[in-house]
């Protein structure tokens, strides 16, 4: 957890709907940190993560951790 800082914008969504990206906005580069989510998800939700994210967003980062064997992403 970061503490809050002046530039930056934490939510707290599920990832189930789809239009949490809507609240982040996509005038400036953008991080998105998943840690720890993506090894409990399903190889067909994490490929729809990853388009809706590279979708919405024109330029930024992601950053996650993978644990072993979640599909062609590892």
């Amino acid at each position: 957890m970061l503490p809050p800082r002046a530039g930056s914008h934490s939510i707290g969504v599920s990832l189930a709907e789809n239009r949490w990206s809507e609240t982040i906005p996509t005038d400036r580069p953008t991080i998105l940190i998943a840690d720890g989510l993506l090894a409990f998800r399903a190889e067909g939700v994490i490929i729809a993560l990853i388009r809706r994210i590279t979708d919405h967003f024109s330029s930024g980062e992601l950053a996650f951790n993978a644990y072993g064997g979640i599909g062609w992403i590892s």
